[in-house]
């Protein structure tokens, strides 16, 4: 891929340590380092529920900076290409800086009534920032933007990293020297994909893992205890049950067997799920052999 009609490019690192030990390491191509900052912000994208922005390729965003200061940052495809518009205001209100006179919310406006908007993905960023200049006629100046993007959905979260290079000034190295050097230095690949994208398909992932969780929540474990011949049961009222808990899987089987035996030593093996039919759960059947009872255990055998 070439960069050479490009101001900037991006690479995707595998862990946030990883990506620290970077922002400490020299930089590629005798470039010359500057002091290195430390920021946060929140970023939060906007669209409207049945996807308008992004089929039209607009983006929509309010970055909340550390110092407090909202930017609204709209950009759109326009007749004389792709465009970026950016606004600072104090308001702290997204719905009123959307809706305000800002010259991004004005031009936003054009393309669909701000009163759809929805927030779409939030992502949390710590960024490292370090300024470089080469050191031969004319000095050229980059900046190396170190990112640990968050996403969150509920309790779940989940994190990504990139390295992002820009040239603020013309002359040696280029932008793909740069990218080459890093690669063959560190292993770093070249990334298509922008963050709010990458959020979307950590979203995604999520979602399905947090569908997983609630599936496992409608599930209960049943443990069949044989020891000499014998299964241990329940006494419930004037019957005898099988121990049943809550939950699914061997951890959830052997807090059971301790609620039940006063010990969770056993072997156990799966048997089977099934589905109850006055229950809305399914029921995972577990044999323990070689258990140990307490003698005052809540148990007939």
């Amino acid at each position: 891929m070439k960069l050479s009609s490009r101001a900037w490019f991006r690479c995707t690192v595998s862990s946030p340590d990883i990506l620290r030990r970077l922002a400490a390491h020299r930089l590629p191509q005798g470039l010359r380092s500057g002091a290195t900052t430390r920021s946060f912000h929140r970023d939060i994208y906007f669209d409207a529920p049945d996807g308008s922005l992004q089929s039209r390729g607009v983006v929509c965003r309010i970055r909340i900076r550390d110092d407090d200061k909202r930017v609204l940052t709209v950009v759109l495809n326009t007749s004389a290409g792709r465009e970026r518009f950016e606004a600072e205001t104090t308001e702290t209100d997204p719905r009123r800086i959307l809706e305000s006179d800002l010259e991004p919310a004005r031009r936003l406006r054009a393309v669909l009534d701000p009163a759809r908007l929805r927030p779409e993905v939030e992502l949390e960023t710590e960024r490292l920032m370090r300024s470089a200049r080469s050191g031969w006629w004319p000095l050229a100046r980059f900046a190396f933007v170190y990112d640990i993007a968050t996403v969150r959905l509920g309790t779940v979260s989940r994190s990504f990293q990139e390295i992002k290079v820009y040239r603020l000034g013309s002359g040696q190295p280029t932008l793909d020297k740069i990218a080459l050097a890093l690669e063959r230095e560190h292993g770093l690949r070249l990334l298509l994909a922008d963050k709010r994208e990458r959020a979307r398909l950590l979203l995604t992932a999520m979602e399905t893992e947090m569908g997983a969780r609630a599936v496992d929540t409608n599930r209960a474990v049943a443990v069949v205890a044989i020891e000499s011949g014998r299964a241990a049961f329940r006494q419930d009222a004037e019957s005898l049950r099988i121990p049943v808990r809550a939950g699914s899987g061997e951890e959830t089987c052997r807090r059971l067997l301790q609620e039940s035996l006063g010990s969770a030593v056993g072997n156990l093996h799966l048997l089977g799920t099934v589905s109850a039919r006055d229950r809305q759960y399914a029921l995972e059947v577990w044999l323990a052999r070689q258990v140990r009872a307490s003698a005052n255990g809540p148990i007939e055998w």
